[in-house]
């Protein structure tokens, strides 16, 4: 019975030669496609960070009354193309905000807004999202990475609101 059923399953090996090669490819192509993901990525990035208008002075005042002492505010921008607030960049953070917001909000929902974004940067959220996206040409087929990603994010997300919420930074 045993060796009836060794027998049944020895011709179908699923790393056989010719799969192992169609395995690697689509392993291998996967990786491709999300490395020029995240290029395309860094470029958008880039292409919002460049087209960034300055910020008026009432919302870099804003941003100084929600900075703490000795540290230093963000440079922020203003753009036509996004619909949410946004901080980019590792080394030289930015804070990008939509136009329509910057005209449109009170006083009040600028401050949370900014207050939100500025807890992402005294976090360090960026650096953990671009570990992240490093680690996902690696573990892109692990259903695992997608679960615990998402996990992260979301966590990074309720830290920066309850920061912004308590107003402690």
């Amino acid at each position: 019975m045993v060796r009836d059923f060794a027998f049944q399953f020895s011709h179908f090996n699923i790393f056989n030669s010719s799969r192992k090669v169609i395995v690697l490819g689509v392993i291998l192509g996967g990786g491709g496609v999300l490395a020029a993901w995240l290029v395309l990525g860094l470029w958008q990035a880039h292409r919002l960070r460049s087209g960034a208008a300055p910020a008026p002075g009432e919302l870099i005042a804003i941003a100084e009354e929600l900075s703490p002492a000795g540290c230093g505010v963000p440079p922020l921008g203003v753009v036509d193309q996004l619909q949410v607030a946004v901080a980019v960049g590792l080394f030289r953070p930015l804070v990008l905000l939509p136009q329509a917001m910057v005209e449109s909000a009170s006083a009040e929902e600028l401050q949370t807004v900014l207050a939100h974004e500025l807890a992402h940067l005294r976090h360090r959220d960026l650096w953990l999202l671009a570990l992240l996206r490093g680690l996902m040409l690696v573990l892109w087929t692990h259903p695992l990475y997608w679960l615990w990603r998402r996990c992260v994010r979301l966590d990074q997300e309720m830290l920066a609101d309850a920061t912004a919420a308590e107003g402690k930074f």
